[in-house]
């Protein structure tokens, strides 16, 4: 009489404490964080899994189905190497999967050292045969605070937000945000749209709506500084990376001092903030300006006191 050969294995319990688990996948990339030689020269993005804490049960491994391998994930914990400063996950609820596409989280919950998110978390190929990435659906549960998503980039302020994101990690951190307010002090700012943060920062069809926005918020991202104090707010659409930025919207700025006098703005076309600072079809239509804004912003500014006016410039003048 022949043996059927078993078509799955129930492990029951697993755990593992203080593992370290590394996933090496090619990129085309030649400089930035986390880049390994690999053998014959080949360059490699390195993702980390450290201090890494897990409980599962229910685990069924499969020798002839998909996934490969299932359980219920009871706990984990870890520190994500993914840029220069760590993905802090305190703790992970949820189901846990292996199969052709990588590792996946589903029904998770992540608690973080300041909040809780939930969603689906994958690491694997995006299609068959294709390096592994890291990807998630995630919502925040409430408020969680901006020091807990400060590993993507040093320059997010204190604060915290809710809201909805899809992200991917590959190459950089790519997010597409949906809803996403933030609470900032003395601010606040919606966003919905995409934005990359590698080496520098693009945006992709990011509309901001700023309730408002103290204009200091704004230095470490433009790498300048405004010589005046004050509060923007309005409603702004941006697309690519801050150094040649396209942009379209209506912002209202209300200085401290100056008067007090608020000034209204259109505005659209592409400006550039590089070694030679300018502008491509740029317009602004300005209501209600404050001319000792403008003195403020451009000391050669001629005026003081109040009227409108329309700025016009056309490709690649230079505004320094």
């Amino acid at each position: 009489m022949k043996t059927k050969p078993v078509a799955e294995l129930r492990l029951g319990q697993v755990g593992f404490r203080q593992s370290r688990v590394r996933i090496l996948t090619p990129t085309m990339k030649r400089s930035g964080q986390r880049l390994v030689q690999g053998p014959e020269g080949v360059v490699l993005r390195e993702l980390t899994f450290d201090s890494l804490d897990i409980d599962i049960e229910e685990a069924i491994l499969s020798v002839s189905s998909e996934p490969q391998f299932t359980a219920r994930l009871n706990s984990l914990s870890s520190s994500v190497g993914v840029l220069e400063e760590p993905l802090v996950i305190e703790e992970a609820l949820g189901f846990v999967s292996y199969g052709q596409r990588g590792i996946t989280i589903s029904e998770g919950r992540y608690t973080l050292p300041g909040g809780l998110i939930q969603g689906d978390l994958t690491v694997g190929p995006r299609t068959e045969g294709q390096p592994w990435v890291l990807t998630a659906d995630i919502q925040s549960e409430g408020w969680v605070p901006l020091s807990d998503i400060g590993w993507i980039d040093a320059r997010i302020p204190e604060g915290r937000f809710r809201g909805a994101a899809e992200l991917r990690i590959e190459d950089g951190v790519h997010l597409a945000v949906q809803d996403v307010e933030t609470e900032l002090e003395a601010g606040n700012v919606l966003f919905n749209g995409g934005v990359t943060f590698d080496e520098g920062l693009t945006l992709s069809g990011m509309q901001v709506t700023a309730n408002p926005l103290p204009l200091d918020r704004l230095e470490p991202w433009i790498e300048r500084d405004i010589p005046i104090d004050g509060w923007l707010s309005g409603e702004a659409s941006l697309n690519g990376a801050l150094a040649d930025l396209s942009l379209q919207g209506r912002v209202t700025l209300v200085p401290t001092g100056l008067g007090g006098t608020p000034t209204t703005a259109e505005f659209q076309g592409a400006i550039h903030m590089g070694d030679n600072p300018g502008a491509t079809e740029f317009s602004v239509l300005m209501g209600s300006m404050n001319y000792d804004v403008l003195s403020a912003l451009w000391p050669e500014f001629p005026w003081a006191g109040s009227g409108n006016g329309r700025v016009q410039i056309g490709i690649c003048d230079s505004m320094g």
